[in-house]
């Protein structure tokens, strides 16, 4: 009998301000030990990827005001929980998970109205992440793995990807290739 283990992953895109979107490509990595972790009450487990949380800082940089933080619950509870970002979302990645009162069904993702003061209530073991911060004043376009306030921006980096002009993460050697969805 073969086991069957599922593995769950959650990847996010971030915009730069407009001002930062030209700078120069990097990669950092940080270990698991770096990021902050901590619980609220003894009732939530946090991990803090991204941005300020409570007291605590990750040590990611970032260019705009940004949060990410993965929740696992300890315990069934309801907790308020004041977040300072303007724009919120909760996505629910496995458990029972009420926001605001209203049912978060697991792989689903609620924007908040406000963000100020929440009410989260979850059952034990119930994991789901926060992700947010301040909006830009100008709209963003994604296409694929390119964020830009211009969708000629996300043309040019299309075609440096197909000819392979963008470098490589170090210790990566596939080539993913452009998918077939019509550029913005």
């Amino acid at each position: 009998n073969p086991t069957h283990q599922s593995i769950h992953g959650v990847q996010i895109w971030v915009g730069l301000p407009k001002s930062q979107q030209e700078i120069a490509p990097s990669f950092i990595h940080h270990p698991k030990s770096e990021l902050p972790e901590f619980s609220i009450q003894g009732q939530l487990n946090c991990k803090l990827l991204l941005g300020d949380f409570l007291t605590y800082q990750s040590p990611v940089k970032t260019f705009s005001k940004i949060l990410f933080v993965d929740f696992v619950a300890a315990e069934s509870a309801t907790q308020t929980i004041r977040f300072s970002e303007l724009e919120l979302a909760i996505m629910c990645i496995e458990g029972e998970l009420e926001i605001n009162g209203q049912a978060v069904a697991p792989d689903s993702m609620i924007v908040l109205d406000t963000s100020l003061i929440t009410t989260l209530k979850f059952s034990e073991k119930t994991r789901f992440i926060a992700i947010g911060g301040e909006p830009f004043p100008e709209p963003r376009y994604m296409w694929w793995n390119f964020v830009s306030s211009e969708k000629q921006r996300i043309r040019d980096a299309a075609e440096d990807w197909k000819n392979q002009k963008m470098g490589t993460v170090p210790d990566e050697t596939d080539f993913i290739p452009l998918p077939n969805d019509p550029l913005p």
